[in-house]
């Protein structure tokens, strides 16, 4: 098995193919300067262990900064230079990071003189190597340690699990380095040295398809809505698709029809179902689909397959009791070196969320899924208040905590509506107070002060009252029903 350093030893000795946001390839000799003028500025500003926060837009160099910040084991915490200032205050109160990368930051050093190649530091597998933050359900997100073990187990499985991905091969990186899956995008960069091109999707799937087809990209590593999107009878008819070799999806739940829809339209592609919450480093299991329906799906869910090596999975059910009977339900958990090593700044929400047994950690994902006889895993749904926004963890009761801070606010209940075709729809229903008459479009853009983008509700809906179950809890099964019954 190699080691993480000697992938990035590796990397820094190939060629480095990158596409700037034009889809014109960089000139190796300039990237490679680049690099060793980030390398060199994070070798004379920071120490290993120092934390590093890159509050920067999709670039070929967020990519560069990632992986001279492993080479030099600096912590890097991925954010999006879209996010409100007031998020970016509360992720430094949490991780207390030494340095805010920013885009003017960036270009200064990108301007300075050329430099040397800084020799990589030697350092532990036990060291962090990243920070990636999700939603809470308290109004603080929480911070997710990773380890350079478990990014190294990762990168690993995939130089033994794709060998048929190599350096002809051109892959679209369409998705945002604050979402992990971008590093399985990273990952292939690093243990296959693939022409890595930049999107310039945003949050629109549509510009992703015409880049799939215009670049001929052969990798496509994204979220199972967009190709619902993509390979919709209007659009599909109009792009050209043919070079697509692999399509790894992950980030939501792959529908049955999906897989129909790709099977017919994609015949040639191979298609994988990954699975992973952060805290378990990017995909802990995966399932390569076979084409055959009696083989990738039952119960019509599509499986998520076997844990990768080094990885465990159990079922428990209500009481803790580990699940072996094939079909039944139960909490899905996962452990082994992929596991995150704690949240950051957080004990009580540590120890919360990981349980011991038979002296192994797990995660509680809070999905619900069951095995089938071959002893394959399949998600059904969840058992809180949870959901997936274009990929990215969305708490609900996070949402409410951080609107009812506005002062016009009397009582909230964000819901969320799925569908086919558009993913995720967030829905909050809001009770003002009486002396205030805002309406739903000067409230969000109140909240855009302080909610990331993917976290705003799609529409907002003002109401008198909020419906309550028997316990006097707003009732958001009530508001879902009601909500579906409009539409």
């Amino acid at each position: 098995m190699e080691t993480l350093e000697s992938y990035l030893t590796t990397f820094e000795s190939k060629p480095l193919k990158f596409y700037d946001k034009s889809y014109n390839l960089v000139p190796q000799e300039l990237v490679y300067e680049e690099y060793c003028k980030i390398k060199y500025w994070l070798s004379k500003n920071h120490r290993p262990g120092d934390r590093i926060a890159l509050w920067l837009d999709n670039t070929y160099h967020y990519t560069l900064l990632e992986i001279a910040s492993m080479n030099l084991g600096i912590t890097f915490i991925p954010m999006r230079n879209v996010w409100p200032s007031a998020r970016v205050e509360q992720i430094k109160k949490i991780t207390n990071f030494k340095t805010l990368m920013d885009q003017k930051s960036l270009e200064e050093v990108l301007k300075s003189p050329k430099r040397l190649l800084v020799p990589s530091q030697k350092l532990s597998e036990e060291d962090p190597l990243y920070i990636m933050f999700t939603s809470g359900s308290t109004g603080e997100p929480k911070g997710v340690e990773i380890l350079r073990k478990s990014y190294q187990n990762f990168l690993n499985w995939i130089d033994l699990s794709f060998d048929q991905i190599g350096p002809d091969d051109k892959l679209l990186n369409s998705t945002h380095f604050t979402f992990d899956v971008s590093l399985m995008e990273v990952g292939l960069l690093l243990t296959k040295n693939i022409h890595f091109y930049t999107s310039n999707m945003g949050n629109n799937p549509l510009i992703m398809a015409d880049e799939l087809s215009k670049l001929s990209i052969t990798i496509s590593v994204t979220i199972p809505n967009a190709y619902n999107l993509i390979l919709s009878e209007r659009i599909f008819s109009e792009l050209h698709l043919e070079n697509l070799k692999h399509i790894l999806l992950a980030g939501s739940r792959f529908p049955t029809p999906l897989w129909e829809k790709i099977k017919r339209l994609l015949p040639k592609a191979t298609i994988y179902n990954c699975y992973g919450p952060t805290e378990a480093t990017i995909y802990c299991l995966y399932k390569m689909m076979t084409g055959n329906k009696e083989n990738d799906i039952s119960k019509e869910v599509v499986s998520i397959g076997d844990p990768l090596p080094n990885t465990l999975a159990v079922l428990i059910d209500e009481k803790g009791k580990e699940i072996t009977e094939p079909y039944k339900k139960g909490e899905l958990l996962i452990g082994g070196t992929q596991l995150m090593s704690r949240y950051i700044n957080s004990k009580e929400l540590t120890k919360s969320a990981l349980i011991n047994i038979k002296g192994e950690n797990y995660y509680k994902t809070g999905d619900l899924g069951f095995q089938n006889e071959s002893k394959e895993f399949f998600v059904v749904g969840r058992n809180d208040d949870t959901v997936k926004v274009s990929g990215q963890r969305v708490n609900l009761s996070d949402i409410d905590s951080y609107i009812l801070k506005l002062g016009p606010v009397k009582e909230c209940a964000s819901i969320a509506i799925s569908h086919e075709s558009k993913g995720t729809e967030l829905i909050c229903y809001l009770v003002l107070n009486d002396s205030e008459a805002l309406t739903p479009i000067k409230l969000k853009k109140q909240m855009k002060s302080f909610l990331l983008p993917f976290q705003i509700p799609q529409k907002i809906i003002l109401t008198e009252t909020l419906p309550l179950n028997n316990s006097g809890k707003i009732d958001k099964r009530k508001l879902v029903e009601n909500y579906q019954a409009s539409l």
